[in-house]
């Protein structure tokens, strides 16, 4: 008699925020919250413009000072935001953290791999793969501001993956895209997630008619987003 199929082993919680919150002197920047990311998924972070997307990406990633309330990332707890920092990543975060335009696509690279201790060769070789996955086709000496929109985003996200990382956040990802463009990217990043890689990328509105979960952050009528 054959064995009944053992059930599938339940997906692997690599973000867990319970109460996360962050308030100034003033007003909520975003919270309280509540928020449970599994591996190899997709998440999308929808609000409003000032509704805290991208202090809450930066929280999410150990990079926002102030928080209260409970974030674990793959067992790595808020108090421990150095060790949290050391397993997460940031492609693009509006306004701070981005593309240098007048840098050339090799420069990028370069400067990615001395900023999170990747040799440069080693680096050279992951952007390799990870541009096959993405279907990304790199000209090292191509300018970043002669990328399109749509090879700009996926060039931040795969120079956020140069060394191991368990959550890449992407701020604004309609940033200078359609709907169509956003959707193609989502579907591009669906390669790199096959790893157990979780992604968060935050927008105005859902493009995928819910295809991906959704942490919705409604409108803060007198909070602001610090970025």
């Amino acid at each position: 008699m054959m064995n009944a199929a053992q059930p599938p082993d339940p997906p692997r919680t690599v973000v867990l925020a319970e109460g996360l919150a962050l308030t100034t002197e003033r007003d909520a920047v975003f919270g309280p919250i509540d928020l449970s990311i599994d591996a190899g998924e997709i998440t999308l972070l929808v609000g409003p413009a000032g509704s805290g997307r991208s202090t809450l990406l930066l929280a999410l990633t150990g990079r926002m000072k102030g928080l209260t309330g409970v974030l674990v990332v793959d067992h790595r707890h808020l108090d421990r935001s150095r060790s949290v920092r050391d397993i997460t990543s940031v492609a693009r975060i509006s306004g701070l953290i981005g593309l240098e335009e007048q840098l050339t696509v090799g420069e990028c690279i370069v400067e990615r791999c001395l900023m999170d201790g990747v040799p440069t060769g080693q680096g050279s070789d992951r952007m390799a793969l990870l541009a096959g996955r993405l279907r990304l086709l790199l000209d090292h000496a191509t300018l970043v501001t002669d990328l399109t929109p749509l090879d700009q985003t996926l060039l931040a996200v795969a120079l956020a993956c140069l060394r191991r990382t368990e959550l890449v956040v992407l701020d604004d990802l309609d940033a200078g895209l359609r709907r169509d463009e956003q959707r193609e990217v989502l579907r591009r990043l669906e390669r790199l997630t096959e790893d157990g890689l979780s992604v968060v990328a935050s927008c105005l509105e859902d493009p995928s008619g819910g295809r991906y979960p959704v942490i919705e952050l409604p409108a803060a009528p007198h909070g602001e987003d610090l970025t």
